[in-house]
């Protein structure tokens, strides 16, 4: 039986032979200690945080003011109804409105990817409308809005 490594789950001394281009990359052990592994491990403490498993995709329903000309800076959402909002932003240039928002007491925060730190966003107001205009958020870079109920 021939082993033949993919992806980062090479280990060492696993033949490349079958493998198109020089190299596939770092062994898995050595990917561990790149910054990609820092900010996986973030995502993972992040969603455990979460009811994760009843989030659905919710794009529709988050939008940038004013709206990004480019398609890949415009923000992705999922909603778990009633309990949990994840907006991910992946250049922050404009305010977050989210739309369709039921009224109960939502409390923001952003999430830094990069860090794992957040920061307080305050407590939400749904419009009569059930929109929220959200603070902006921390800084220009990429930063997730998280909304869940008080209490």
């Amino acid at each position: 039986m021939v082993h033949r490594a993919s992806g980062n789950w090479k280990r060492p001394g696993d033949s490349e032979e079958h493998v198109a281009g020089p190299r596939i990359g770092p062994t898995w052990a050595e990917a561990l200690a790149h910054p990609g592994a820092e900010q996986c491990a973030i995502g993972a403490v992040f969603l455990r945080s979460l009811l994760w498993w009843r989030l659905e995709p919710a794009p529709e329903r988050a939008q940038l003011d004013p709206a990004p000309a480019e398609l890949w800076q415009r923000p992705a959402c999922a909603v778990a109804a009633g309990s949990t909002w994840v907006a991910y932003l992946p250049r922050a240039t404009g305010r977050m409105v989210l739309k369709g928002i039921e009224p109960l007491a939502w409390i923001a925060r952003w999430l830094d990817p990069r860090t794992g730190a957040t920061h307080d966003a305050g407590s939400v107001v749904v419009s009569p409308s059930h929109k929220w205009r959200a603070p902006e958020a921390p800084s220009e870079e990429d930063w997730v809005l998280v909304l869940t109920v008080d209490g």
